[in-house]
């Protein structure tokens, strides 16, 4: 059996997959990090 997990993904202008993670919990506060991580590695 599969288990269940969330998916959060940061995606460009014309919808590529920058990147993504996965989690076993709904997290709100690992997923901001997350997207700050993202913009922050994308902007250099």
């Amino acid at each position: 059996m599969g288990r269940w997990t969330y998916l959060y993904r940061a995606v460009d202008s014309r919808g590529q997959t920058i990147d993504f993670l996965l989690s076993a919990r709904q997290d709100a506060a690992a997923a901001k990090r997350f997207f700050r991580r993202v913009r922050t590695n994308r902007t250099r």
